[in-house]
């Protein structure tokens, strides 16, 4: 028989906790401590030592703040050289039964979730166009990690670019590759 487990809303640092409360109900999880012996300051926001576990909530700051991405690439290299194996979930998707599965490996939970993946929020919500360049890569490869989900995403981006009357800018990055060439080739001439 499958445990049932909900949150309302979007899915956010708070609720992952409560979530994983469910989705591992023998483990304990540290919530936003330091790891003894790991050498950085950066904390994971939950770690689980029986599991070796390591679930990161990734708001939009780790696709649109260079820092943030090379911290999060610093802090994956020492924890898993540690033995942690280190889970990111996106901003942009939520927890339903498939992403545990995915995630996890875990089949006796049922996720009963209001709330879609993709770029849904009205308010204040980071789209694509404000993505770095190492943000870009990293939405993109995890679209093609996460195929089951793609199609929702993908949808989200539509319906932003319709509410923005078509306007593509106002939600995915502009093509700027041939700007990027000619900068570096000013630099290496300099």
């Amino acid at each position: 028989m499958k445990r049932a487990i909900s949150y309302e809303g979007y899915l956010d640092e708070t609720k992952l906790g409560q979530a994983l409360a469910g989705i591992f109900p023998d483990y304990e999880f540290i919530h936003d401590r330091a790891v003894p012996g790991a050498g950085i300051s950066n904390r994971p926001d939950y770690r689980c030592e029986e599991l070796k576990l390591m679930v990161e909530f990734d708001g939009y700051q780790h696709y649109c703040q260079i820092d943030t991405i090379f911290k999060d690439r610093l802090k994956d290299e020492a924890y898993t050289a540690m033995g942690y194996r280190i889970v990111r979930i996106p901003y942009f998707v939520q927890l339903t039964t498939d992403v545990v599965r995915h995630y996890f490996g875990v089949d006796d939970v049922d996720m009963q979730i209001s709330f879609p993946h993709g770029f849904i929020a009205d308010k204040g919500e980071k789209l694509p166009s404000e993505f770095c360049s190492l943000g870009i890569i990293r939405f993109v490869t995890e679209l093609k990690e996460l195929s089951f989900l793609q199609g929702d995403i993908i949808q989200s981006l539509r319906a932003k670019i319709h509410k923005y009357d078509g306007d593509k800018a106002r939600v995915l990055p502009v093509d700027a590759s041939c700007y990027c060439e000619e900068l570096n080739c000013l630099i290496d001439r300099n």
